[in-house]
């Protein structure tokens, strides 16, 4: 502007000559689209360089950077570390990818330029070059900006001294007009490369002068459904292993595998010694490219109904991940990691354990914001011993970097976190004291840190967990009214104090889990519930409390007891105890079957055993369905 106006050029005139100017091709280059993304194609392929476009976007209004380079073959190796250096010092997420290898072994340049940066930083591999532009615009959001450096005006890539067409501005355009409107469960919004497989083993790079750039845009586990262009990981349970169809699924060429077994005379099989594990770390470094905060959930009993209530908050601002089901150990959430898309803001993993290291290692796999430990309790015994056992393995979430811990206030084993979290529950000395609990017609009603809540469910132990919940969200910035407009609808958890209409009594199915802390509070619940009716149990045994087994079955034997219940009905080879009526004992659900009991229509029946016992085999003959 100031050379025309020295130039004689009128003040007036400077707009629209300015206006009619053309920006220099490859120089913080846009390309125009439709989805509200900053899309940039520059020349930048140097350090320095790359540190000043990104200084130059940084100063632009926007919410993540996404940065897409790689760097020249034959020249600046030393450079080449230093290029990721920069572009992570100012990008959320980087994908490294080919540049002009020229006459270099690709894979060497991606290893230089990786080579000693921390693998929980946000970088991914695509080699792929056009496959990394999709992908990134493929997961950037609206009011994201997305770079891609390296090639800037040149309309050709050089691999083994050809130049084959390649221009990014026309390979970003049709990414930009092709993003798919669906995502299949076990596909990738990244695809993988099997290079960040090969740095993660510690496979050294082959003596040869090239190696073809593959990507995979699927993850399987069951080679019965797996799609071409998938990674499968064999994995070893207790009635399959997957090792045993990798032949198989290597026939399609497009396919790769990694399995535990023998060595392969082929490029796409990669020997491990625990194909999930590797299955962990490779998601566990995907999920840091998604902006995403993560919320890790843990306890002896009400993780699932915590985390739906946490889901259903959440969820009334944004769109939420969440664990499915009971999918709770690592080849779970490996699953729910895989449905994780762009739009996702919050992830609420459900995480479970029966061996000592598996917290530590389901959380390392998440690398959560917040942590919650709901409660300790006699859980899995048979593995972790006693209640101190479980204790210091549910403890594992918090041993982390976590912006926030909440825990329960009423056991003095977390008294440690009391300077470094939040605590709930009835002690007044709680950071959120639980106080004046009314059990109404409708739900439960109750105050925290003296405000009014109502939750529409009469189990008491819903009380615990909707606060575990509201105070969660509450940091996270929610307003009070969005909470309980959210928790005014009520969930539905199958075989998780289920209560049903049965006649004019009522079933309450409670299958799903048991330990003796949920066992108990499920048999006050049901004592409780319309008293002035008939009421029967069907229990059974609770399962892997270890040499306790007999103990803690004879504690719920001794609090039926005490209730002066009778018709108590007992399946399994510990649930014995409950009782003393050998009559009403069966060793198995089909022998229960065989000689089911007839219940008035007016009783209030409860249904409540450990999942392996499969009451759930006798709900229709209590609804009459059978």
């Amino acid at each position: 502007s100031a050379a025309l106006l020295c130039s004689g050029v009128a003040l007036g005139e400077l707009p629209e000559l300015c206006s009619a100017l053309k920006p220099v091709r490859g120089r913080i280059e846009s390309v125009p689209n439709a989805r509200s993304l900053g899309v940039f194609i520059d020349y930048a392929h140097s350090p320095d360089a790359i540190n000043n476009v990104l200084k130059s976007l940084d100063k632009m209004p926007h919410k993540r950077i996404i940065t897409v380079f790689g760097a020249g073959g034959d020249r600046d190796k030393g450079k080449r570390p230093l290029m990721l250096k920069a572009a992570l010092s100012y990008s959320d997420a980087v994908i490294v990818c080919d540049d002009n290898p020229r006459t270099e072994n690709p894979d060497a340049i991606i290893r230089d330029i990786v080579s000693n940066c921390d693998w929980a930083l946000p970088w991914w591999i695509i080699r792929d070059r056009s496959a990394a532009i999709a992908s990134a615009i493929r997961l950037a959001q609206a009011g994201d900006i997305v770079l891609i450096c390296g090639k800037g005006h040149e309309t050709y890539q050089e691999i083994q001294g050809i130049r084959y067409d390649f221009d990014d501005h026309l390979v970003a355009r049709s990414a930009l007009e092709n993003i798919p409107s669906y995502k299949d469960e076990d596909e990738l919004i990244l695809a993988l490369d099997p290079l960040l497989i090969k740095l993660y083993l510690g496979i050294t790079l082959p003596d040869t002068a090239y190696i073809k750039a593959r990507c995979y845009r699927y993850i399987s586990t069951d080679s019965r459904r797996i799609k071409p262009g998938s990674a499968f990981f064999a994995i070893k349970g207790d009635n399959f292993d997957g090792n045993s169809y990798v032949d198989q699924v290597l026939l399609d060429p497009d396919n790769m595998a990694v399995g535990s077994r023998e060595e392969r005379n082929d490029e796409r099989y990669f020997k491990c010694d625990k194909a999930e594990a590797i299955m962990a770390a490779i998601l566990q470094k995907y999920l840091q490219m998604f902006d995403l905060y993560k919320i890790a959930l843990t306890g002896s009993t009400g993780k699932t109904s915590t985390k739906e209530l946490i889901f259903q908050i959440l969820a009334t601002r944004c769109k939420v991940l969440k664990t499915a089901r009971n999918e709770n150990n690592l080849i779970g959430l490996c699953k729910t990691i895989l449905r994780v898309e762009p739009d996702h803001r919050y992830a609420v993993f459900e995480i479970g354990s029966n061996h000592f290291g598996e917290i530590a290692q389901l959380a390392d796999t998440i690398t959560p914001d917040a942590g919650i430990i709901l409660n300790i309790g006699p859980s899995h015994l048979e593995y972790f011993g006693d209640e101190n056992g479980v204790f210091k393995e549910k403890s594992d979430l918090f041993h982390r970097a976590l912006q926030l811990r909440l825990y329960p206030a009423d056991d003095e084993r977390f008294a440690l976190y009391r300077n470094d979290g939040i605590s709930l529950g009835y002690s007044p000395d709680a950071d959120c004291v639980i106080s004046d609990v009314i059990e109404g017609e409708d739900g439960i009603s109750y105050r925290l840190n003296q405000e009014s809540w109502d939750i529409p469910y009469k189990a008491p132990y819903f009380v615990l967990n909707s606060a575990f919940a509201i105070a969660l969200a509450q940091h996270l910035g929610y307003q009070n009214a969005e909470i309980r407009q959210a928790l005014s609808q009520e969930l539905k958890l199958d075989m998780r104090m289920q209560i049903e209409k049965r006649g004019d009594g009522f079933l309450i199915v409670d299958c799903y889990n048991a330990n003796p802390v949920s066992m108990q509070s499920a048999l006050e619940f049901w004592h409780a519930y319309h008293p002035q009716l008939p009421h029967y149990a069907i229990l059974g045994d609770m399962l892997e409390l270890g040499t306790s087994a007999r103990m803690y079955h004879q504690m719920i034997g001794a609090i039926i007891a005490d209730s002066s219940e009778q018709g108590i009905y007992s399946v399994g080879a510990y649930a014995r105890h409950f009782h003393n009526d050998e009559s009403r004992h069966f060793d198995g659900t089909e022998q229960l079957l065989a000689a089911f009991p007839q219940f008035p229509q007016n009783a209030v029946i409860l249904v409540k055993a450990s999942h392996g016992i499969h009451l759930e085999k006798i709900l229709p003959r209590l609804r009459g369905e059978t």
